[in-house]
């Protein structure tokens, strides 16, 4: 089915964030409800996986098309058709899960680089039950190039037992990194043209053939220097211990790795300047100026005492001036 307005037959030369997102949701779900060991094979027809690879076909009804990804796009300001970068894929999915009851699962955008703690807990605790968590923490690592004080901190990011990989890319083109090797990035490439079509229940061959389709055989390889320097760090937490085992892991043994630090972890949400008319701000006491005196004519006394009097005389004046 075409995509928006546009009526986009193909997603080839724009649609390759949009994969990302698919790839660390799925790879969320999987660990959700198979586990981090399950594995895949041709031969798979387990209806759980089923249930997975379905949301993910491109079709318009499936929860996570590019399809719908591209359409809740248009909510983010960002047409279909338009690039997208890992902050705004990851608050697309954040709504999309919202739409899924089986999928039991959560998204938390951490905004400004800040794990805001109380948003986490107001989204994810229902008295003392808890919902899994892929909590998403969009950076900004350089300008232009990733700064190489963050690579270290990124590299234990991805050996934590509850990390999903991270969404980012090379320049203008987007990657899916599920772990690394010495200095050296391991990444999944969108990047290749597949026919569209249904998994289905995996009865007919075309089914079969099409299921293989969602998987790489072999992961490639790029230098951490070369990423882009705007990427998301993603994480999954079954559980509220987990949850607190990664803040812990990340106090201990990522946060202190680099300065400034690769993203912060606070209790609270800092005061928004929008919010700033809100904030009772101290009264300032009145100041009774000398009458006549306005700051044109006491920067004019200052310049003229500069110019008569001797060096010492000018320092004093400098320092009146200041205060």
């Amino acid at each position: 089915m075409p995509l928006g307005e546009v009526q986009l037959t193909t997603d080839k030369g724009w649609g390759c964030m949009l994969r990302c997102g698919q790839m660390v949701l799925a790879q969320a779900l999987i660990e959700l409800h198979l586990g981090r060991d399950w594995f895949w094979t041709p031969e798979c027809q387990d209806a759980t996986y089923l249930k997975i690879v379905n949301r993910f076909e491109d079709v318009r009804k499936s929860y996570y098309s590019i399809h719908q990804i591209a359409l809740m796009g248009e909510s983010q300001n960002k047409a279909v058709g338009e690039w997208l970068g890992p902050n705004t894929v990851a608050q697309i999915l954040k709504k999309l899960v919202l739409f899924d009851d089986w999928c039991s699962l959560l998204v938390h955008v951490a905004m400004d680089s800040t794990v805001v703690l109380d948003d986490v807990y107001s989204l994810c605790l229902e008295g003392d039950a808890w919902k899994p968590l892929l909590l998403i923490i969009p950076l900004r690592l350089g300008i232009s190039d990733i700064n190489p004080i963050y690579i270290p901190a990124l590299k234990r990011c991805l050996e934590l037992d509850t990390s999903c990989g991270m969404i980012g890319g090379r320049p203008n083109q987007a990657l899916y990194f599920l772990g690394y090797v010495e200095d050296e990035v391991l990444y999944l490439d969108p990047h290749t043209t597949q026919r569209t079509g249904v998994v289905g229940q995996k009865l007919r061959p075309g089914e079969q053939e099409h299921d293989e389709t969602y998987h790489q055989k072999h992961a490639a390889r790029l230098s951490f220097s070369a990423m882009d320097p705007s990427l998301a760090v993603c994480f999954l937490c079954k559980t509220s211990d987990s949850f607190q085992q990664l803040l812990d892991k990340l106090r201990q043994e990522v946060l202190g790795m680099c300065t400034p630090a690769l993203f912060e972890i606070s209790q609270t949400r800092a005061v928004d300047w929008d919010t700033a008319e809100d904030i009772e701000w101290p009264t300032m006491p009145d100041i009774d100026w000398p009458a006549g005196a306005s700051d044109s004519d006491s920067f004019a006394i200052v310049e003229e005492s500069a110019r008569e009097g001797d060096a010492a005389s000018s320092s004093k004046t400098s320092e009146r001036a200041a205060v």
